[in-house]
């Protein structure tokens, strides 16, 4: 009688089981290959910067991937959502719970007088494990490790944004140099020609007119330098902060020594699929999809099984010099006992958490 109940007690339990969030699929019809050798199918570029064959653009990047706050505050981020995947999954193996003590006594004894030194070792172990029926920490566990991955594809969206913003900070900052060096330039040519036209209108060869538009010529390009000046300065101190370092000027090379780089006229949309930002959206839904999952499976009665083990040493002895006989010992041994299953009803308190809405 009372393996059938037990077997209508289990299938009831099983019939419980909730089952697994399934996740939308994409139904839009996506070609297997491209017609160009770019996409998932051509090799990707890890250290894109090195295609503008700059030494110092080399450098100042990887400086960057090493000393910036943003990208070692990611990489710490990592670390942490690295040790709760640890502790999600030490979940489904059973703990186990280990103890030892020991005290030391001293009495006198009632026959002889003489003084008995005992000492009482006591060791413990307790073993206990979470049944998981419904799959409640293994989906804890799923969660733990896509929010892992998602802040691997935080770092690197971090390590890339880094990096992009260097090559274009130091692009930039070429690109000013080169204004400059050609507004100087320029600069040197209309003085030139202002006293060109000097000498022509004092000679009376052209009139105040030409001389006025050859000052105002030179005015106006005198201007232009200051602005690009202060434009210079202030993306040097831009691109030292994103190195980590204090704010002043860097070193570079030239802005005709850069390689520009040559990309296809099409690319095709799964592309995307590259960017960290969405592997991290998309690990993120994953993620709250097994969370869901476990908070709504967490609603159903847990059973835990437990066994505990314990041993136990004394002995005592007498003063200096006491014979053997004297001596008392004892030892003590528990074997493991079992407890029964217990069956926990979780009660109204974890309805919260499984709302799709509290996600």
């Amino acid at each position: 009688m009372i393996r059938p109940v037990a077997l209508a007690i289990v299938l009831a339990l099983v019939g419980c089981q909730s089952a697994d969030v399934q996740r939308a699929q994409p139904t839009l019809t996506i070609p297997a290959a491209w017609r160009a050798d770019v996409g998932p199918a051509s090799p990707v570029e890890g250290v894109w910067w090195r295609n503008f064959h700059d030494s110092t653009l080399n450098q100042y990047v990887d400086q960057a991937l090493r000393y910036n706050s943003d990208v070692l505050i990611a990489r710490e981020r990592v670390n942490e959502y690295q040790a709760r995947a640890y502790a999600a999954d030490s979940s489904l193996f059973p703990s186990l719970d280990a103890s030892l003590t020991g005290t030391r006594a001293r009495t006198q004894s009632a026959a002889t007088g003489l003084p008995i030194h005992s000492t009482l070792y006591k060791g413990g172990l307790t073993a206990s494990y979470d049944v998981d029926i419904w799959g409640a920490n293994r989906s804890a566990a799923n969660a733990a490790g896509a929010s892992l991955e998602a802040q691997k594809a935080a770092a690197a969206a971090a390590n890339l944004s880094v990096a992009s913003s260097v090559a274009v900070g130091y692009v930039t900052l070429l690109s000013l140099d080169e204004q400059l060096r050609v507004t100087q330039q320029t600069l040197t040519s209309r003085e030139d020609a202002w006293r060109l036209a000097k000498r022509q209108f004092e000679t009376g060869y052209t009139s105040r007119l030409e001389l006025m538009q050859a000052d105002s010529e030179l005015r106006s390009t005198r201007a232009q330098i200051p602005p690009l000046q202060h434009q210079i300065a202030q993306q040097e101190n831009a691109l030292s902060v994103l190195l980590g370092d204090n704010p002043g000027a860097v070193k570079r090379g030239e802005f005709a020594q850069l390689t520009p780089l040559r990309l296809p006229s099409q690319l095709p949309s799964t592309l995307l699929n590259r960017r960290p930002d969405i592997a991290q959206a998309e690990r993120q839904l994953v993620a709250a999809d097994a969370t869901l999952a476990s908070s709504q499976a967490q609603l159903l009665p847990s059973i835990n099984l437990t066994a505990t083990g314990s041993l136990q040493d004394a002995d005592a002895a007498g003063s200096a010099g006491q014979p053997a006989a004297a001596v008392e010992s004892w030892r003590q041994y528990s074997g493991a006992a079992a407890k029964p299953p217990g069956v926990k009803c979780p009660g109204g308190r974890l309805h919260g958490p499984a709302q799709p809405g509290a996600l």
